[in-house]
């Protein structure tokens, strides 16, 4: 019984990793592996924050968020192996798709299950999840590979800026640029674009509103809410997504970064932060690890 426990439990962790792609033989190092995961490694150098300098170590990130595939195994690892404690913290809170203004049953039932929807990334978990999904990963890969001691985690906001702005001090976004739009008039992430028939001023204060009246919810957008983990353009080091599609957790409980795909172009910008609690349908998350050591 336990062997079938463990083999359940490695071909889980294989799907999530790609492993199955490429079949790495057991005695190729850690490293080999890592050259063909989803994951990129992000160089120690500064994260410029507020306009000052924070030194930062170099680690994993995940080159995506985690998406409702990866994330399905995790619960289904858990209820597999009788996880129940776990299990109950770390359900999908689909009912988040409702709210008292907008009713979007499509999305209550089929955007967490659909297999449409598979690499789109996981929302509407806690962040008590998305650290209990770290920790189920730090053990597969420390089993999976004796003599690596590994370390999976939410980023900290100084490692979010990091791999966001990468050594560009000036960069506004999370795909380096300081633009919405490429040079070919091409949106570069997922978020509320709200155009110039939006936008009024008022004659008695002289300001600047948007007014949404008439307009469809979402009509200013160009995806069906979320997008892809792995879409639009990735920065220099090989990552999608950390402006705009999911606002990303960070270490912190509570706050989330880069905004997601309901946030106009201001509030994705790498610098933006937004509290969220308990479970929210525009926040996910992406785990980034160290390891410690390599014995072979």
């Amino acid at each position: 019984m336990k062997r079938k426990l463990y083999s359940t439990y490695f071909v889980l962790i294989s799907l999530s990793f790609g492993i199955l792609s490429f079949h790495p033989p057991v005695k190729k190092s850690f490293e080999k592996f890592l050259k063909k995961s989803t994951y990129t490694y992000i160089p120690s150098g500064n994260a410029w924050i507020d306009g000052q300098e924070k030194s930062v170590s170099g680690f994993y990130m995940s080159k995506g968020e985690v998406s409702n595939f990866q994330y399905l195994e995790f619960l289904t690892f858990l209820k597999s192996n009788n996880q129940i404690d776990k299990l109950k913290i770390c359900q999908i809170d689909s009912l988040n798709w409702n709210n008292q203004s907008n009713t979007n049953s499509k999305m209550t039932e089929f955007y967490h299950t659909h297999p449409a929807y598979r690499n789109y990334p996981v929302v509407n978990i806690s962040h008590e999840a998305a650290e209990l999904y770290c920790e189920y990963i730090s053990q597969a890969l420390s089993t999976k590979y004796p003599g690596v001691e590994v370390v999976c985690r939410l980023p900290t906001y100084d490692e979010y800026v990091r791999a966001s702005r990468g050594d560009d001090p000036k960069i506004a976004y999370g795909w380096n640029s300081n633009e919405t739009r490429n040079s070919q008039g091409q949106i570069l992430g997922n978020f509320a674009r709200i155009g110039e028939e939006c936008i009024s001023k008022n004659s008695e204060t002289g300001k600047f509103e948007v007014n949404l009246k008439g307009i469809p919810p979402f009509a200013y957008t160009h995806n069906d809410l979320l997008a892809p983990s792995e879409s639009f353009w990735k920065n220099q080091f090989g990552l999608y997504n950390l402006s705009g599609n999911a606002a990303e957790m960070i270490d912190e409980p509570g706050i989330a970064c880069g905004g997601s795909w309901s946030d106009p172009g201001f509030d994705v910008r790498i610098d933006s932060k937004k509290a969220y609690k308990n479970t929210d349908k525009t926040v996910g998350f992406r785990v980034v690890f160290s390891y410690l050591k390599d014995s072979k």
